[in-house]
């Protein structure tokens, strides 16, 4: 036969709570990570009359953010760039990226473009080299308006990823991508490679070549 056992009720809950998690929250570039906070507890010393009910759920608000799984914002890339799987499709958008800095850059001739100066980083080195000498020629917007300028170009072009599809690992590190600018006037070709880093452009480095083109005879047969 079995013993009766005697339940106090209300139930006594422990009101020592585990601290509460870390919260990381991704934003657009940088990481912040910043402490959960326990939401405030009112004061139950001085509820009178159904204290002992509030006490109840006061605990059992405790124990429960205690114990539960902070609420983070949906975990994406730390970048401002969107989902790829492979290479060949980053190396597209990057490209695209790189010639709207130029044209942006380009049309840039007083105030301020918002968009620019999220493309391009303020720390970002732009370069134009001649001959056997390469020439600075500033950082961030700056930089990037000098290098439209002294380019001059009405064309551009670039090369599509013709390879075996190569999964894409991380489209927030490092990447390079090669564009040709076109002086069609002057006849000067410049070879730019551009510097991302988390989407975002970091570096460009150029030449400028002279150039001569014309038309071919096509295969008639």
């Amino acid at each position: 036969m079995m013993e009766s056992q005697t339940v106090a009720w209300p139930p006594v809950l422990s009101l020592t709570a585990t601290p509460a998690r870390e919260r990381r929250m991704w934003r657009q570039e940088p990481l912040f990570p910043s402490l959960a906070k326990e939401p405030p507890v009112a004061d139950v010393a001085q509820a009178g009359h159904g204290g002992g009910m509030k006490a109840l759920v006061l605990a059992i608000a405790v124990i429960l953010v205690g114990s539960s799984t902070a609420i983070a914002a949906p975990v994406v890339h730390g970048c401002d760039l969107p989902s790829v799987k492979y290479v060949g499709e980053l190396q597209s958008i990057l490209s695209r990226r790189a010639v709207e800095v130029v044209n942006r850059a380009a049309r840039l001739t007083g105030g301020t473009d918002l968009r620019l100066q999220e493309l391009v980083a303020p720390s970002a080195a732009f370069s134009l080299g001649a001959g056997d000498v390469r020439r600075p020629l500033g950082t961030g917007v700056t930089g990037a308006r000098a290098l439209a300028k002294e380019m001059k170009a009405d064309r551009f072009r670039y090369l599509g990823w013709n390879y075996i599809p190569e999964p894409v690992k991380d489209p927030c590190a490092s990447q390079k991508v090669d564009i040709e600018f076109t002086d069609t006037r002057g006849r000067i070709l410049y070879p730019v490679t551009f510097t991302f880093a988390a989407g975002r452009f970091v570096a460009a480095e150029g030449w400028s070549r002279t150039f001569d083109a014309g038309p071919v005879e096509r295969v008639r047969d």
